[in-house]
């Protein structure tokens, strides 16, 4: 239920609020989704894999969603 809500109802309180940018990390569907705020709603991108997370918020960041997903310890 808590990953139906960010990718539904959090959308909504967040745009509200102008949250510029957020991400939700989905270890069940193995992804990250980028959320960037345009105008009053999200444009929202997947990364899987070993693809190179981008963000505008952090342009300097150099992660994957693998990285993320199973960080090494």
């Amino acid at each position: 239920m808590l990953i139906i809500d960010d990718y539904n109802i959090k959308t909504l309180e967040y745009a509200a609020f102008g949250v510029d940018e957020y991400w939700i990390v989905d270890p069940l569907e193995d992804k990250v989704t980028v959320c960037l705020l345009q105008g009053k709603v999200y444009n929202q991108t997947v990364f899987t894999g070993n693809q190179q997370i981008v963000s505008l918020t952090f342009p300097q960041i150099n992660a994957t969603a693998q990285k993320i997903l199973a960080p090494q310890l």
